[in-house]
């Protein structure tokens, strides 16, 4: 796949670091579950907890979603996305946010690093 880095390492935490060239097809699941990329969100977003390999409560956190509406957070932390191309993107600070109808993968957090996601 051109573009896309292949990183090796045991350690995937911050391996989006290392990453200059996410691919949209690459990306495959979360703790089983389907992730969408979504270019409207601001934060990355998780909807089960199982989904997080870290994670730390939060108090009174709210993501407002894109109707306006408000939904809890009551937490937040690191969680492992699995890739088609072998390998592992760690995701920090996404809120879990259980009323979700799906986990977004936020296109803005991603370039906002500097990074590239092809579609």
């Amino acid at each position: 796949m051109a573009g896309v880095a292949k990183a090796q390492t045991d350690n995937p935490l911050n391996l989006l670091d290392s990453v200059s060239t996410v691919t949209a097809a690459m990306i495959t699941h979360i703790a089983n579950a389907t992730l969408y990329l979504e270019t409207g969100a601001s934060h990355h977003m998780l909807k089960h907890k199982s989904a997080f390999t870290r994670n730390e409560e939060t108090d009174n956190m709210e993501v407002m979603m894109a109707d306006g509406n408000k939904i809890q957070a009551p937490g937040k932390g690191a969680a492992v996305i699995h890739t088609v191309v072998g390998f592992d993107i760690v995701l920090e600070d996404a809120p879990h946010v259980p009323g979700i109808a799906a986990n977004l993968l936020s296109v803005s957090v991603i370039t906002g690093k500097g990074r590239v996601i092809k579609f």
